[in-house]
């Protein structure tokens, strides 16, 4: 499935979305309303296969239950991506024919499922979850609202000689200003920036990995 066709899905999503609930998209997404308007409820879990803290939840089609890890619970940011990309399961790879098929997603996309397609699955899920979070035309009218142009991070000025930062200090600090202006208040900075880099609006560097910080 290309980079186009997973976000005209998740484009797709939120409309019918907001169809339904009379209302314009606005930010922050409210992922987990979407996920209830597909049927769906979650159960947070710390018990079973959830003790390993590396697995961070599953999709049980059958049941209609999209399982959370509880430590999700620490990071808002990380725990709205994860329900995302469950939609994601749910969006791209469920059919009418897969209800006995369960997702079991860990933080290094580790799982039963055979590797090599494991993988190919978890990034088209990965990816849906930012294009449903993070809209591609709020994306854009939110950076340039502040800035002219794409901010090239390799690009030297005279003001990096009085201060000194890396580039992902800028790239970071970049994003906690998309952030404010645009309300992504439960999307994580990682993420944001992940996504400028996805829209070329950030140049000069890789994409960020995105970790969760335990307790």
């Amino acid at each position: 499935m290309t980079n186009s066709e997973i976000e005209l899905k998740a484009n797709k999503l939120l409309s019918d979305f907001c169809n339904h609930k009379k209302q314009e998209i606005l930010t922050p997404i409210p992922v987990i309303d979407i996920l209830e308007y597909l049927g769906y409820d979650i159960d947070f879990r710390n018990d079973g296969i959830y003790e390993d803290k590396s697995i961070l939840g599953g999709v049980i089609p059958k049941n209609k239950i999209v399982e959370l890890n509880e430590i999700l619970t620490e990071n808002e940011g990380r725990l709205n991506f994860t329900v995302a990309h469950e939609i994601g399961h749910i969006i791209l790879h469920l059919s009418d024919n897969s209800q006995n098929v369960m997702y079991r997603d860990h933080k290094n996309c580790k799982d039963e499922i055979e590797e090599k397609n494991k993988k190919k699955i978890e990034i088209e899920a990965d990816k849906f979850a930012s294009y449903l979070l993070m809209p591609s035309n709020i994306i854009k009218n939110t950076f340039f609202k502040s800035y002219k142009k794409p901010v090239n991070l390799s690009k030297f000025s005279i003001r990096n000689l009085f201060f000194r930062k890396s580039k992902k200090q800028k790239a970071f600090n970049v994003a906690s200003k998309i952030c404010e202006i645009g309300n992504f208040s439960n999307v994580s900075k990682t993420a944001i920036v992940n996504r400028l880099i996805g829209l070329q609006l950030i140049r000069g560097i890789p994409f960020q990995s995105n970790t969760i910080k335990r307790r």
